[in-house]
């Protein structure tokens, strides 16, 4: 057991004596004895325990009294308790996003790595790069121009060009062309190539923008949009891809037929 301190010992001492003088009947022993007991308690030590005593007490009926604990018991606490539930929520929904996303996304990666397998054998059959490199555009015509970035994971090279690849065709990915640029464009083909009458009729091929990046994204407005063959909406492709440098990169370009202004009226008889 541990040793009680001085000051504990000396009260006991004087409680003891007042006890002995109790069981004796003498009387004047128990004053004296009870004097010194009531002097020790008036000393530096004692009255700074009970100081920080009644302090506690203090600050314990204070918090018991304080009328925001009822607050934030009755409505703090609940309301946290719901956004804690609305976070779980809002992540439970963020995950299965993801999954769908990954799910969509399996599709379009077995196609790819179908493509690339039928590139192997053109690898290690040591082809020429020009032969690769037509190899590459014949069988990915969706991305044409890719780069072809030789390196080794065994050895550690050719990474600082695959990093360099990464970032062009980031840049690629993200270039915007302006309209008046996109619409001399489109001039000069449809001079060059007019596209084909369809059932006797010209198609007529009015103006074209570029609404967003990411991949570059181009809105075609024509007379009768759904009539344009893909034939001629791939030679478009080739040439905004062309004259615009955005190799390597998938290409959107959505056709969209222009009102007619004279729909609805009356022909003049």
């Amino acid at each position: 057991m541990a040793a009680l301190p001085k000051h504990a010992l000396e009260l006991r001492a004087w409680v003891n004596a007042m006890h002995a003088a109790l069981q004796a009947g003498d009387a004047a022993a128990f004053e004296g004895a009870r004097a010194e007991f009531n002097a020790l308690q008036d000393s530096p030590l004692v009255t700074s325990v009970r100081k920080v005593t009644d302090d506690l007490q203090s600050a314990l009926d204070r918090f018991r009294n304080d009328a925001r604990l009822e607050d934030l018991a009755e409505r703090q606490v609940p309301d946290a308790r719901l956004r804690l539930a609305h976070v779980l929520k809002l992540t439970d929904e963020a995950a299965h996003h993801t999954m769908d996303l990954v799910d969509q996304s399996c599709p379009l990666v077995d196609a790819l790595l179908q493509e690339t397998r039928r590139l192997q054998p053109l690898i290690t059959d040591g082809s020429t790069a020009a032969g690769l490199r037509g190899e590459v555009d014949r069988l990915l015509p969706q991305i044409k121009g890719v780069p072809i970035v030789a390196l080794s994971a065994k050895r550690g090279e050719g990474l600082d060009r695959l990093m360099a690849a990464v970032m062009k065709a980031h840049a690629i990915w993200n270039r915007r062309v302006p309209t008046a640029g996109l619409n001399r464009f489109l001039a000069e083909a449809i001079a060059a190539h007019p596209p084909p009458a369809v059932k006797g009729r010209r198609l007529r091929l009015d103006y074209i923008t570029q609404p967003k990046a990411r991949p570059p994204t181009f809105v075609l407005f024509a007379s009768r949009a759904e009539a344009l063959p893909e034939t001629y909406r791939r030679y478009l492709v080739n040439g905004l891809r062309e004259n615009f440098a955005l190799p390597g990169t998938p290409i959107r370009l959505n056709l969209r037929a222009k009102a007619n202004p004279y729909a609805g009226r009356k022909r003049r008889r």
